[in-house]
């Protein structure tokens, strides 16, 4: 299972919010081997709730990106039970997949590296 883009941590705050899943951003691989043509189950639209329990710093300008202090922990729930999944097309998919997520991540300054240096695959 997959979480895609969640948004700017970095001005989180603390306290509790729910927020729809954005379009392919909830996926869980099946496998081709199902043979369901649905390889990929997408959840759009379900309902994450986010808990924020530690918010210090914030962003701030380029290179730096986050304050010295920055830290966020925060909890994402979810319940796939909730919506019907569908294929990357948007077509339906008549498989079941239930499961009650919990994740429980944190972030600090020392994740947000800038290296200028860095190669990039974008040119």
């Amino acid at each position: 299972m997959s979480i895609r883009d969640p948004g700017d941590l970095r001005s989180w705050q603390a306290g509790s919010s729910q927020m729809p899943a954005a379009k392919g951003s909830v996926i869980a691989d099946i496998g081709s081997s199902s043979g369901v043509g649905c390889n990929g189950l997408y959840f759009d639209g379900m309902e994450l709730i986010v808990t924020v329990d530690t918010a210090t710093g914030g962003p701030v300008p380029f290179p730096k990106v986050v304050t010295d202090d920055f830290a966020r922990t925060f909890r994402l729930d979810f319940d796939t039970s909730t919506v019907t999944p569908a294929n990357s097309r948007g077509e339906t998919c008549e498989v079941s997949l239930s499961a009650q997520v919990s994740v429980h991540l944190a972030q600090t300054a020392a994740d947000y590296v800038v290296s200028p240096d860095a190669s990039c695959g974008c040119e």
